[in-house]
């Protein structure tokens, strides 16, 4: 599996380091999980206000799915 970030994001790539804490969402986060695994194309759109964690979940899920894909 290719994930490929865009390098022109405002904030500079750090889903892989384990600082912080994340809680609840399960549901969210599998759904988000399970789409990145199953589907070859596509979009989800996460959407909330600000400060509600988007960023933290959608970091979450791609660390997820580095760690199950080998």
């Amino acid at each position: 599996m290719l994930l490929t970030l865009k390098d022109d994001w405002d904030h500079p790539q750090h889903y892989m380091r384990s600082e912080g804490h994340f809680v609840g969402r399960r549901r969210e986060l599998d759904f988000l999980v399970d789409n990145m695994l199953r589907k070859k194309s596509g979009s989800v759109l996460v959407s909330g206000n600000r400060g509600v964690g988007k960023t933290a979940l959608v970091y979450r899920a791609l660390r997820k799915v580095i760690e199950t894909v080998p």
